[in-house]
């Protein structure tokens, strides 16, 4: 349970230093700065903890005993930092998708109409590819001549973009 108490809890802090540093001011070099924070966190958790391990085992405080625990720390930690650190990297740029979702899901009952989605395809040119797929796969559907977010994945895309929201400050693509 320690294990999971030191791992869960620096990673945690991490994540609130990660949203409160990047809400501040956005670094120039945030995946280099993103991977310090996780190495130097996990680093001075450990070194402070086997400090005092001595004081905790006197006090009958739970603690990592031996090399076993400390490993086991490492070994659950450096994945999810990763993982963390990977899908970051995802929501650091303007997804196409998340974009145009958004974009239809902000016009409401109105669609968006081909002049609308040529307007917001020439301000961001990766949209017409994309488009398609989207329509292919039934991410968007068309009626008339309107195209509309799927209601059915809305819910999924609020996630992604309420995620986005706390570093950025705002949910748009």
């Amino acid at each position: 349970m320690v294990v999971l108490g030191i791992t869960f809890g620096t990673l945690a802090f991490v994540f609130l230093a990660h949203v409160i540093m990047w809400r501040i001011r956005l670094p120039e070099k945030p995946l280099k700065l993103l991977l310090y924070m996780f190495l130097v966190s996990i680093t001075a958790v450990l070194v402070v903890h086997f400090k005092i391990e001595d004081s905790l085992l006197k006090r009958d405080i739970p603690h990592l005993s031996g090399l076993a625990d400390y490993l086991a720390v490492i070994l659950l930690y450096v994945p999810i930092s990763l993982a963390y650190i990977i899908g970051y990297t995802t929501l650091q740029v303007d997804s196409p998708t998340l974009s145009l979702i958004w974009e239809m899901h902000r016009t409401g009952a109105a669609g968006m109409s081909s002049d609308d989605i040529s307007r917001f395809s020439s301000e961001r040119p990766f949209v017409r590819d994309r488009l398609d797929a989207l329509l292919e796969q039934g991410v968007i559907v068309r009626r008339n001549d309107r195209l509309f977010a799927a209601n059915r994945l809305l819910p999924m895309f609020r996630v992604v973009l309420f995620y986005r929201s706390l570093y950025h400050g705002h949910s748009e693509g």
